[in-house]
C-alpha cells in the first residue's frame, strides 16, 4: 500500500459525517469467558466493594436526617450526700405543748426534727427518647455529597467493567495468536524434518553434497528453537488469561471455531469505512463530574455548620423509687431545642477551603483526563483502520508465501531448486504465517481498545 493510499485510508474517514458504530458482539467462547471475569475477578470485587461502602456512607447521611428513638433506664442506690435540715419539732412542740396544757390533755405528740437527704436511697427512671432534627442544613448537604460520591463510586466500578472486558478480550486473543504460533511452528518443523528426509535421500543418490543436509539440520534446530519460545509465550499467555478468570493458570482455555473468526472479520470490515460518534460519556469523566459534585456539597456543608439548628425532643417513661407502677409515675415531655454555634476555632472555614481545594483539584483533572481521552478515542480509531488495512495486506502476503513454497517444494522433490532457496522459501512461508496470526489478533485488540474509547457496547 502506497503512502499516498494509506493517508486517504486514515483520513478521509475523518472528513465523514460521524455514524454510531454497530455493535459487534464477542464470539460465544469469548462471552462466556467474559461472565466468568465479572463474576470472579478479585479486582473487580474490590472496586463493588468501594462502592457498597459509598452506599453504605449515604444510607448514613440519609439517616442522620430520620428521627432516632432511644430507650434509656437508669437505677440508682445512693447513701450519704448533702441533706435539708427541717426542724419541725422546735417549731411545734412548743405550740403543742402549750395547747395540751390550756385544754389538759395529751392529744399532740411530740415531733422530732426532720433531716431530708438530697439523694433518694433508690431511684429509676426509664424513657423512651425521640429526637427529629427539624432544621439542621449541613445534614442535608452532607446526604447531597454522600449520593454524588455514591454515583461516582457506581461509575468507577462501571469504567472497570469496560476495562476489564478489554483486558479479557485482549489476554484471549493474544492467547489465541500464540496458540497458533505454535502449531504454525509445528509445521515448519515438519515440513523441515521432511527436507532433510529428501536431501539424504539424495545425498544417498549421489545427486548432492553433505552440506545441503547439514544446512536443512541447522535449519531444523532454528525452527526448534523458535517452537520452544512459542510454548512458551503460550504457557504465559494462558497463565495472564486464568488470572484475569481467577482460575489456575494451567486451566484449559477453550478456542473459538475459525468459522465464527471469519464471520467476526467479515463484521469488522465495513466499520473502517468512516469514523463512528461515541456511544455515550465516558464513565471515568462521569465519576469525576460527580467527585466535582461531592466536593461543591461537602464545602457547602462546612459553610452551613455555622448556621442554627432546631430539633424536637420527646421523652416519655416513667420514674420513681421503684419499678412499680403507681399514680403520678408516668411522664411525657417536649423541648424544641434550638442551637447556634458562635465560635468553633474556625474549624468549619478549615472544612469548607479544604472541599473548594478537591473540588478545584477535581476540575482540573477532569478536563485533562477529558483530552486524553479525546487523544485515545482518536488513536483508538486509527488504529483499528490501520488494523484492517494490514490484515488484507498480511493474507495477500501469506496467499503468494503459501504459492511460492508449494512451486518450490515440488521442484526441490524433484532436485531443481537448491537448498538455499527451498529454505528460502519455507522461511518466508512461517514468517507470513506468523504475521498473519499476529496481525488478526491485533484487529481484534484494535476493535475491543475502539470499542472501549468510545463506549459502544452496553455493559453486562
Amino acid at each position: 500500500m502506497s503512502r499516498f493510499a494509506l493517508f486517504l485510508v486514515l483520513v478521509a474517514p475523518l472528513a465523514c459525517a460521524a455514524e454510531p458504530l454497530p455493535v459487534v458482539p464477542l464470539p460465544p467462547v469469548l462471552a462466556g469467558y467474559l461472565e466468568t471475569a465479572l463474576r470472579a475477578n478479585l479486582a473487580l470485587q474490590r472496586e463493588q466493594r468501594d462502592a457498597d461502602s459509598a452506599q453504605a456512607r449515604l444510607d448514613a447521611a440519609r439517616g442522620a436526617l430520620l428521627p432516632r428513638v432511644d430507650l434509656a433506664a437508669r437505677y440508682t442506690a445512693s447513701r450519704g450526700g448533702r441533706t435539708i435540715e427541717f426542724p419541725v419539732g422546735d417549731l411545734l412542740n412548743p405550740v403543742y405543748r402549750s395547747v395540751d396544757a390550756l385544754s389538759g390533755t395529751s392529744r399532740f405528740p411530740t415531733l422530732e426534727n426532720q433531716s431530708i437527704a438530697f439523694l433518694r436511697r433508690e431511684e429509676q427512671e426509664t424513657k423512651l427518647r425521640l429526637i427529629q432534627p427539624l432544621y439542621r442544613p449541613e445534614l442535608s448537604r452532607g446526604h447531597e455529597a454522600a449520593r454524588a460520591e455514591t454515583a461516582a463510586a457506581s461509575l468507577s466500578v462501571a469504567a472497570f467493567k469496560r476495562e476489564l472486558r478489554l483486558a479479557v478480550v485482549r489476554g484471549y486473543f493474544r492467547w489465541q495468536q500464540a496458540r497458533a504460533a505454535v502449531d504454525i511452528l509445528a509445521s515448519a518443523t515438519d515440513l523441515t524434518h521432511e527436507a532433510l528426509r529428501v536431501n539424504r535421500a539424495l545425498v544417498a543418490a549421489d545427486a548432492a553434497t553433505e552440506d545441503a543436509v547439514l544446512r536443512v539440520e541447522a535449519e531444523v534446530q532454528g525452527i526448534r528453537q523458535q517452537h520452544l519460545a512459542a510454548e512458551a509465550d503460550l504457557a504465559l499467555a494462558q497463565a495472564y488469561f486464568n488470572v484475569i478468570l481467577d482460575r489456575p493458570a494451567d486451566a484449559v482455555i477453550d478456542a473459538t471455531d475459525p468459522a465464527e473468526l471469519e464471520r467476526l472479520l467479515a463484521a469488522l470490515r465495513p466499520l473502517a469505512a468512516s469514523r463512528p460518534r461515541a456511544g455515550g460519556e465516558r464513565e471515568e469523566l462521569a465519576a469525576l463530574e460527580r467527585a466535582g459534585q461531592a466536593a461543591d456539597h461537602a464545602a457547602r456543608a462546612a459553610r452551613s455548620a455555622q448556621r442554627p439548628t432546631l430539633s424536637l425532643a420527646v421523652e416519655s417513661g416513667i420514674q420513681g423509687s421503684s419499678y412499680r407502677h403507681s399514680p403520678g409515675a408516668g411522664f411525657t415531655q417536649a423541648s424544641l431545642v434550638a442551637e447556634w454555634n458562635l465560635f468553633d476555632g474556625r474549624r468549619s472555614g478549615s472544612r469548607e477551603r479544604q472541599a473548594r481545594n478537591e473540588q478545584a483539584k477535581v476540575d482540573a483533572r477532569r478536563s485533562e483526563v477529558q483530552r486524553q481521552l479525546s487523544l485515545q478515542a482518536d488513536d483508538a480509531w486509527r488504529r483499528f483502520v490501520v488494523a484492517v488495512a494490514s490484515l488484507d495486506a498480511a493474507r495477500s502476503r501469506q496467499t503468494a508465501a503459501r504459492r511460492v513454497f508449494q512451486f518450490v517444494s515440488r521442484r526441490n522433490r524433484e532436485g531443481l531448486v537448491n537448498q538455499l532457496g527451498y529454505l528460502d522459501a519455507r522461511h518466508e512461508l512461517t514468517s507470513a504465517e506468523l504475521n498473519e496470526a499476529a496481525t488478526r489478533s491485533a484487529l481484534f485488540i484494535a476493535h475491543a481498545e475502539l470499542d472501549r474509547a468510545l463506549v459502544l457496547s452496553p455493559l453486562p
